[in-house]
């Protein structure tokens, strides 16, 4: 008799988890089943899938990057310089070129997400838990369509429209401020490090001066280049910067530089350019927004409104 109760109660126990389980199309066109209500998530990406998760309610257990006491080993704490300080922080599984399988496994994930860069992995990861791999730079990623999709994904849609339309808000506010309508005017993003690279589409303040009104200034016209979504950062000469005049120049040093005020971006572009202050336009009119990269570039609402307090501060300063 209490074996043919086990019997049934293990039936029961199965029907019921092939209920909560649910097959989707992963944006690699991977049809993957997963848990109806993910409630164990590891990502291989804090910055482009950590992040807009945690934004949404959703607190990943794991995340790639991260060592065992906690400590972001890929650059900038994105957790802390986006969403602020105090929050828990996921376990990590490692950070250098192998992924720790030990301590994701003591993890016991229901759901791993990574990015189109984790495709190589996934055989490995499978023998966890499911895999979804969330397009980061080679799919859409305008009006925060990562975030949507993972909202879609872990059943937070609306948490996800209460975001956006807190954000809209915002962009609305911001805007009323401007001392020109954006909407006829070009912006152009760059970021610093021992060179100058033009910012593609995939980040959390591109997406505000767009929705701004502003249009990326078409480089493909101006210097034969051309900063797409599949493309994070572009090198461009100093040569040509010298000789691009947008509306606005938005510039960013490294997120991995000690400093992010606007002294330590002007004196990083000075090592790469030297004299730029002098001889370009849109120094000269004071037409240059700087921006803490640390805080701008996730694919986040929150990214976003960090970038719309500082156009906000700089359109104070033009009035």
């Amino acid at each position: 008799m209490r074996s043919a109760i086990t019997v049934i109660l293990m039936c029961l126990m199965g029907t019921s988890a092939f209920a909560a389980s649910r097959q989707v199309t992963d944006t690699l066109g991977r049809d993957v089943v997963i848990p109806e209500e993910p409630q164990r998530i590891v990502v291989m990406s804090e910055p482009a899938i950590g992040l807009p998760l945690m934004e949404l309610g959703v607190e990943p257990v794991g995340s790639y990057g991260r060592t065992e006491d906690g400590i972001y080993q890929l650059g900038t704490d994105f957790v802390d310089t986006v969403l602020g300080e105090g929050r828990a922080k996921p376990k990590g599984i490692g950070a250098g070129r192998e992924i720790d399988l030990e301590k994701l496994y003591a993890l016991k994930p229901d759901l791993i997400i990574g990015t189109e860069f984790d495709i190589d992995k996934v055989k490995q990861l499978s023998t966890i838990a499911p895999v979804y791999l969330q397009n980061f730079l080679s799919g859409k990623s305008h009006n925060f369509h990562i975030e949507e999709n993972l909202a879609q994904l872990t059943g937070r849609e609306q948490s996800f429209q209460k975001r956006r339309d807190m954000y809209l808000q915002r962009v609305a506010a911001t805007r009323a401020l401007l001392p020109e309508n954006p909407a006829k005017q070009t912006y152009l993003p760059i970021l610093v490090t021992d060179q100058i690279n033009v910012v593609g589409e995939a980040t959390g303040f591109t997406q505000a001066l767009e929705d701004l009104g502003f249009t990326r200034l078409n480089l493909s016209k101006q210097s034969g280049l051309s900063a797409n979504s599949s493309q994070l950062l572009l090198q461009l000469s100093a040569d040509k910067l010298g000789e691009l005049n947008p509306d606005v120049l938005v510039v960013l040093n490294s997120w991995g530089s000690k400093a992010h005020d606007e002294k330590a971006i002007r004196s990083a572009l000075d090592r790469v350019v030297p004299g730029w202050a002098h001889y370009m336009k849109p120094a000269r009119e004071k037409r240059i927004v700087f921006l803490n990269a640390g805080e701008v570039f996730t694919p986040t609402f929150a990214s976003a409104e960090h970038t719309l307090k500082a156009v906000e501060e700089w359109a104070k300063s033009k009035q």
